[in-house]
């Protein structure tokens, strides 16, 4: 890989096992796990992390790393219209695990999957919304993020604050 983290917020960079030890020594770390395979030297792992994390839209994926003690699931929707359901939501807030959305992840070039992307951003938004569980939405440039969040339907004073309060509950 040409550099030594999937991805950077700020003083935020989110990493893979392989990519462990970072040289990025002065960031906080989010260990990005992907499969199951992933899963060995888990303890190791997560004491070189701030917090984990799991890259999948499949429910039964983060069945399992719920198990493991993760802090967020990393663009959890796809474009198959797979979602989900309350009982996946209640278990993410009975654990305390946060969707991230992270925007350059997931943007497309073809236009048509980029409405795709932003419908399925707009209905997972409301579903996070009706059962009270903070979406955080990353992309390199904060003005993006927020005018997103605006999108969503949020001013741009909630927007900033929300982001600013998601960030200190979670000592990221």
């Amino acid at each position: 890989m040409d550099k030594d983290y999937f991805y950077r917020y700020q003083n935020l960079i989110f990493v893979f096992p392989e990519q462990l030890p970072t040289t990025e020594k002065l960031q906080k770390k989010v260990c990005v796990f992907r499969n199951k395979e992933d899963a060995k030297n888990l303890q190791k792992i997560q004491s070189t992390c701030d917090a984990t994390g799991v890259l999948s839209s499949n429910p039964e994926t983060i069945a399992f790393w719920i198990n493991k003690k993760i802090d967020y699931i990393i663009n959890p929707f796809d474009f198959r219209g797979k979602g989900f359901d309350k009982n996946t939501f209640s278990i993410l807030i009975q654990n305390k695990i946060y969707p991230i959305i992270i925007l350059e992840k997931i943007i497309l070039q073809n236009s048509e999957q980029q409405l795709q992307l932003f419908k399925h951003l707009f209905s997972f938004n409301k579903l996070c919304q009706k059962y009270k569980l903070p979406l955080i939405i990353l992309c390199e440039d904060p003005r993006v993020c927020i005018a997103l969040y605006y999108i969503l339907g949020y001013n741009e004073t909630q927007a900033q604050s929300f982001l600013k309060q998601i960030f200190d509950e979670m000592n990221l």
